[in-house]
């Protein structure tokens, strides 16, 4: 686990945050394996925001400072934080002007309000949305957008030739 946390702490200045996830060695095996942790400041904060709200007070000042990167969309890159909110972590992307731009999640005790969770299969997601297809964003995400504004997101197993698994998974809900 030691060698786990000290791919986690590397000065990083550009954080490529679809999953929050680095590919760490794991220390009995030595094979790469893909670690779901925030690699950003963390902060605490009594509401999730809203994409579009402002952030307002010092401790995002300090963020700015902090040159930590999230990619919020294709070729788009956001200044970011991880918060933790009634105890299911987030991430939280904003402009310069601290508005909102991106906020995701890759925690298993998140729920969307349609009942969808990390680890819904595909054709469940589409049962319980209604919804029968898949959205891309090319280089970024392959998506079901719900009801509730919330974006299931799915693990692309090959980004160079955009392939999604027939039996691929949520691992991630987003909104932009």
């Amino acid at each position: 686990m030691e060698s786990i946390i000290k791919h986690l702490i590397l000065p990083l200045s550009v954080i490529l945050p679809i999953y929050h996830s680095v590919l760490a060695d794991d220390a009995d095996t030595n094979k790469p394996v893909r670690v779901y942790e925030p690699a950003m400041l963390e902060i605490s904060l009594e509401k999730l925001p809203n994409v579009g709200d402002t952030l307002q007070g010092t401790k995002f000042d300090e963020i700015d400072k902090s040159d930590l990167y999230l990619m919020t969309g294709p070729a788009q890159f956001d200044l970011s934080f991880a918060a933790e909110v009634d105890g299911i972590l987030y991430s939280v992307a904003f402009d310069k002007k601290h508005i909102v731009t991106f906020v995701a999640t890759t925690d298993s005790a998140f729920a969307s309000p349609e009942g969808i969770k990390v680890g819904t299969p595909m054709t469940e997601t589409f049962k319980i949305s209604g919804i029968d297809s898949i959205d891309k964003l090319a280089g970024f995400a392959y998506y079901v957008p719900l009801k509730s504004g919330w974006n299931a997101g799915f693990e692309v197993v090959d980004y160079d030739r955009d392939i999604l698994a027939i039996d691929s998974t949520v691992n991630w809900f987003f909104r932009y």
